[in-house]
């Protein structure tokens, strides 16, 4: 099925993690992607609206926030990100999407809302975890601009294939179409950071890089099995993906 999707207000925590820690996460088929050596974690939160292709937004369905923990792999020199979990405050969205996509989302408690002073205040307290959420307040620090080919914001945004695992072992892929980002980078305040413990992993509680994004339009193609089942070896399908 092909989603036609626009991703709003996107603000982009990236985070430095430890190649061994983060391998015993990932199926065995895909890579650890890094940059100068370095793997990375980012949590992405944004207003998501969504149809399927040829219908129309429905009410109560079509809109919600969401905020995903990726990571960056590759499936034979093939680049793309792979979700460690995905949030949602939107319970008929949330089953919807189990029924219709290889997506898992997980529902919590969202908050984005606008301050006086200028600032965007936001909150993600996972259901499953509730007492392992973010906080923060940020505000926007320079003009937004597409980041320069080659740099490290370039290889953490553009991004344009998703990876899942399914409990089989087999290993999905879903191809995204959009322009490329304009993203501008972002003073972060007020921060309160224990995601890290949800998903089990070794972060610092501030993000070495930050920025944020009005948004894209996006067309999400139908996922389709690039390797097959079999034995999983060390890993194990986490419950949060089929």
């Amino acid at each position: 099925m092909t989603w036609l999707q626009r991703w709003t207000d996107v603000l982009f925590l990236h985070f430095a993690v430890a190649v061994d820690e983060l391998e015993p996460h990932l199926p065995p088929q895909l890579e650890i992607d890094t940059f100068d050596g370095q793997a990375w974690i980012s949590f992405v939160f944004f207003r998501l609206k969504l149809r399927p292709a040829g219908l129309p937004f429905i009410p109560g369905f079509s809109s919600l926030l969401e905020m995903n923990v990726r990571t960056y792999v590759r499936y034979r020199d093939q680049p793309g990100i792979y979700f460690l979990r995905m949030f949602a405050d939107n319970r008929l969205a949330i089953q919807a999407a189990r029924w219709l996509t290889p997506l898992c989302y997980e529902p919590a408690t969202m908050v984005d809302r606008r301050l006086p002073d200028g600032r965007r205040h936001i909150e993600c307290s996972p259901a499953r975890n509730p007492g392992c959420g973010l906080t923060l307040d940020f505000q926007i620090n320079d003009n937004p601009s597409e980041p320069i080919a080659g740099s490290l914001a370039y290889w953490l945004v553009e991004r344009y294939r998703l990876f899942v695992a399914r409990r089989d072992g087999s290993i999905l892929a879903g191809d995204v179409d959009h322009a490329p980002w304009n993203i501008a980078p972002v003073k972060l305040s007020m921060l309160d950071n224990n995601i890290g413990e949800a998903i089990q992993l070794s972060l610092d509680e501030t993000p070495p890089a930050a920025n944020v994004s009005s948004g894209v339009t996006a067309r999400f193609n139908s996922f389709r099995v690039i390797a097959a089942s079999g034995t999983c070896g060390r890993y194990a399908v986490p419950s949060t993906q089929y």
